[in-house]
């Protein structure tokens, strides 16, 4: 089982069983690992209450929640690639009547804020760096990749080969492109790796 599902498999249970996990990637040279709800989890029950965070902490930015949603829809509507950056959802979200009201990093600050590391995750990983397991840290998502590294420092996360993210490569886990950009820029045979 990939390590992804094992993970929520364990996280609906209310447990994570790390022997399965640390089994489940013993037979693989390279080791991936997503950012949110695996190395790091969010302190709020959805990814979108960060917004409703970020506007309740604000009394001018009544109505961002449902606006901030809808840019990000907006921008994935016009893009011509796989994701989109922070910064384009920003651009969508001034044409909602939020310009100047709010910006990517204040949306980044209440981000950080809110993400701790995951405790039993980070066991699993640092076993996977002391038995030299080559670690690759790969998301869809639309922060950019500086602030991600950056948040990963602050909890701990050092050591891994390098951080991939769907906004800046433009290409996302989902279609299976940035997996293939991973696999093409390492040298990487998909049976060599476990995401």
């Amino acid at each position: 089982m990939p390590i992804k599902e094992a993970i929520k498999k364990k996280l609906n249970m209310g447990s994570i069983n790390q022997e399965q996990i640390i089994t489940s990637v013993s037979g693989y040279k390279y080791v991936s690992f997503d950012i949110f709800d695996t190395l790091l989890k969010r302190n709020v029950k959805k990814p979108t209450d960060v917004f409703r965070v970020l506007e309740y902490g604000n009394s001018s930015l009544k109505g961002f929640t449902d606006a901030r949603i809808k840019a990000e829809q907006d921008a994935r509507a016009h893009s011509r690639y796989e994701d989109v950056t922070l910064e384009e959802i920003y651009t969508e979200l001034g044409n909602l009547g939020f310009f100047g009201l709010v910006t990517p990093e204040d949306e980044m600050q209440t981000e950080r804020v809110l993400l701790t590391v995951n405790k039993p995750i980070k066991e699993v990983y640092d076993y996977c760096l002391n038995i030299g397991k080559e670690i690759y840290i790969i998301s869809d998502i639309y922060l950019p990749c500086d602030f991600i590294e950056r948040v990963l420092a602050d909890c701990g996360y050092t050591g891994y080969k390098k951080v991939y993210v769907s906004s800046e490569c433009r290409k996302t886990k989902s279609t299976g492109s940035l997996f293939d950009l991973v696999m093409g820029e390492n040298k990487i045979l998909p049976a060599e790796l476990v995401h």
